[in-house]
């Protein structure tokens, strides 16, 4: 497990979060995301940090899948569909490490959870508005 995994696995709070439909790019995928929390201790967010709205931009990408469920009933049932698979890519070659990041949150119009893997050699957190 890299860094970088853990530091994604260890403070990144995803709870309260929401995620839109990416903008995919060559070997890069940028990823809108709502309500995103990161706790103290993180190597660039030392104190934590909450963003209203950021981009999580994977870059080096080598693989990435995402399962698309929609509720069954209204929001917030634990009920899901059976999941629709989509595979990216094909993306450009890259010869750095990867790492595997997984990680999910509801569509903001809350009619569905999407869950995602991304095989990525680096994950960079750019912010939209910052909230505190």
């Amino acid at each position: 497990m890299s860094n970088s995994d853990v530091q994604f696995r260890s403070y990144f709070d995803l709870m309260e979060a929401f995620i839109e439909d990416p903008v995919i790019e060559s070997n890069r995928i940028v990823i809108p995301i709502h309500n995103l929390v990161i706790w103290p201790g993180h190597a660039e967010y030392p104190d934590g940090i909450e963003f209203d709205r950021c981009y999580l931009i994977f870059s080096g990408v080598r693989s990435a899948k995402r399962k698309q469920y929609d509720y069954v009933g209204v929001y917030p049932h634990d009920k899901l569909s059976d999941p629709q698979m989509i595979v990216e890519g094909p993306f450009a070659q890259t010869n750095d490490d990867v790492f595997l990041y997984e990680f999910g949150a509801p569509r903001p119009d809350k009619t569905g959870y999407t869950y995602w893997e991304i095989e990525s050699a680096v994950i960079v957190i750019a912010p939209d508005d910052v909230s505190k």
